[in-house]
């Protein structure tokens, strides 16, 4: 899996915890997460990513973890729509 689709979680609204990691991702789309705003936890480490839009992570203001291994440069305005319990655990 290169791309990580919203259609794949979109039907999933009360889904709490969410490891992607290790899938040799390299884009979330812009709102992947809009559906799912009672994610607590993501893990996106080990992946590939060399993108992220401002919009990536919109929806998940009630997130409390974001596991990350990032390779690649990141805008702070990412974060801008993340729970603001969030703690980011990169690696």
């Amino acid at each position: 899996m290169n791309s990580f689709e919203q259609e794949l979680i979109s039907n999933m609204p009360r889904l709490h915890h969410l490891n992607l990691s290790h899938n040799l991702l390299y884009e979330l789309k812009d709102e992947t997460f809009e559906k799912n705003e009672e994610l607590i936890s993501l893990d996106i480490s080990y992946n590939k990513f060399e993108y992220f839009s401002n919009l990536s992570f919109k929806g998940l203001e009630v997130l409390e973890v974001l596991v990350s291994h990032f390779s690649t440069t990141i805008c702070s305005s990412m974060f801008y729509y993340l729970g603001t319990k969030c703690q980011s655990q990169c690696h």
